[in-house]
């Protein structure tokens, strides 16, 4: 893959004037903290006021089964216990070909699938 140059920023977004074929960049060049979104802070983000109500109210953390295999997949669940509530995450995650992929959010099978269950999930 040709190496990204004359990168202009725009926002919160780089621009590069030169994109391969594919338009792809390769992952080495926006996998990483620095670039990724999650990492900058917008005014609509909560995370920070989770967190510190989650160790001012000494929310428990537990994991109450957890099926994986050796190439990690498989699935799991975990429950956080509020003062008012225990919550349920469900995770499932299977391998998918290549050839099943897409980049669409409508798709017939996914990486991984979580369901947030208001209780304790048997």
């Amino acid at each position: 893959m040709p190496e990204l140059k004359n990168h202009r920023q725009e926002g919160n977004l780089m621009q590069a004037d030169n994109l391969p074929a594919n338009n792809l960049r390769p992952a080495g060049d926006i996998m990483n903290l620095a670039r990724m979104g999650s990492s900058f802070q917008h005014r609509l983000s909560f995370i920070r006021q989770l967190l510190r109500r989650a160790k001012q109210h000494q929310w428990q953390f537990s994991r109450a089964s957890n099926d994986w295999d050796d190439d990690g997949y498989g699935a799991a669940v975990y429950h956080v216990k509020t003062q008012q509530q225990t919550y349920s995450l469900i995770v499932f995650t299977q391998f998918i070909p290549d050839d099943c992929r897409t980049d669409r959010v409508i798709a017939d099978m996914w990486d991984a699938c979580f369901c947030l269950f208001d209780g304790v999930a048997t």
